[in-house]
């Protein structure tokens, strides 16, 4: 299931960056959202840990920092992806309900390139441990 996971959060980060070159700001963000809660997920997945059906899972993966059976490389990262998750979560309804409260798809021009190169850095990070622990 946890490879599984990580597959979907592959495909949420390419429709991020094909909504990111379409200029289509707002589902860049989404999608990149996407990307980062199922790659943080995935590892909860792999490791047997279960988590709030929630969109911010931040504060189940920052508790990875207390394990000492994950490789220094990742635990290096727990930090940085956990802000991710938890960043992305808060942007996750205004990007896709915006037009709710009157906020323009353009609004989010400037940070959807940076949201979508944290999403690939996520999933990058993610899926790498998945695949070490599945190849022992």
């Amino acid at each position: 299931m946890a490879v599984e996971a990580s597959e979907r959060a592959r495909r949420w980060l390419r429709d991020a960056a094909r909504n990111l070159e379409e200029d289509v700001y707002d589902n860049a963000i989404y999608h990149s959202q996407m990307c980062v809660e199922t790659s943080a997920k995935a590892v909860l997945i792999a490791l047997g840990i279960d988590y709030p059906r929630d969109h911010d899972v931040s504060d189940v993966f920052r508790r990875l920092k207390e394990r000492r059976d994950l490789p220094e490389w990742f635990a290096a990262n727990i930090d940085y992806i956990a802000s991710a998750v938890e960043s992305l979560a808060l942007k996750r309804g205004p990007s896709s309900y915006g037009y709710e409260h009157g906020i323009d798809p353009e609004s989010f021009r400037e940070e959807a390139g940076k949201q979508v190169n944290i999403a690939e850095r996520c999933h990058t990070l993610c899926d790498r441990l998945i695949h070490e622990l599945y190849a022992r």
